[in-house]
């Protein structure tokens, strides 16, 4: 029996990386016993770094501060890419954060950012959160960052409540894991969304398998290309993204669903409306 039998090798540390917006790129690393986070400003300028940190680590998990669709295509994109040319063996287990503030109103764009968000969320294997920015800005530390990533306790609540942190306990307005969501549910999710006139469906908002299947084409064809270009996501939501919000008069006017069979009458004919 050899010697090397009897030495113990300890585990190597989780590496984290929480990635901000901030238009100043930065980079501050912390570490204890268990894992090291490094927290990086504005990360599209840093990617040959992160490449270089992520290497053939597995045991890594990222937490990504959503701002805009097409940042977010691109930092999928580099993973996605460096993970072909076998640069790093990432394994993703991402959460995307939202802040509250992009999907609190009641709007076509904010309907369209949060279904388009849940569809790359999908496709990478990765989990959604939203809450208020004060609130995650205080969970970027070693002490906290793991209430952002092992999400399996996680507390949500209404939107309508005003989220407080409660002692060591955050809450959440919106909790995603992508082991339930599916193409399914951000259809029906779209569909039990009324904003437009009733005579005047053509808002983007997802509501059709076939536009998923149109979407998902694109990107597809985006995610292996080299040159930088808008993602088709962003494209999407800027088609939609310039039309006026309804004022709280026209709101009134429309017919709003009062009860259960009022709601499932809503959604069949916008089915019929889809199909024809």
């Amino acid at each position: 029996m050899g010697v090397e039998n009897f030495i113990t090798r300890p585990e190597p540390k989780k590496l984290i990386f929480a990635l901000l917006h901030n238009r100043t790129p930065g980079v501050a690393c912390f570490e204890d016993e268990k894992k090291v986070l490094y927290i990086i400003n504005n990360p599209l300028t840093l990617e040959p770094f992160i490449a270089k940190l992520l290497g053939k680590k597995t045991n890594v998990s990222i937490v990504y501060e959503f701002y805009t669709l097409n940042e977010i295509c691109d930092f999928f994109k580099f993973l996605y890419q460096q993970t072909q040319l076998g640069t790093i063996l990432f394994q993703q287990n991402v959460t995307i954060v939202v802040n509250r503030r992009f999907i609190s109103t009641y709007s076509i764009k904010s309907t369209l950012t949060i279904q388009l968000i849940r569809y790359l969320s999908l496709k990478h294997h990765c989990q959604i959160v939203s809450t208020d920015k004060e609130i995650y800005s205080k969970m970027i530390s070693l002490e906290s960052i793991d209430k952002l990533i092992d999400l399996e306790n996680v507390k949500v609540q209404p939107n309508y409540v005003e989220a407080r942190e409660t002692g060591s306990e955050p809450h959440f307005d919106l909790f995603i894991p992508s082991s339930w969501d599916s193409w399914n549910r951000i259809i029906v999710h779209g569909k039990s969304v009324i904003i437009s006139p009733d005579n005047d469906r053509v808002d983007g908002i997802i509501r059709d398998e076939k536009v998923l299947e149109m979407l998902d084409q694109e990107y597809e064809a985006q995610i292996s290309e080299k040159n930088s270009q808008v993602s088709a996501l962003a494209n999407y939501l800027s088609k939609y993204d310039e039309n006026p919000e309804p004022k709280e008069s026209d709101i009134a006017r429309e017919k709003v669903p009062k009860t259960m069979n009022e709601f499932l009458q809503e959604v069949l004919n916008l089915d019929e409306i889809s199909a024809s």
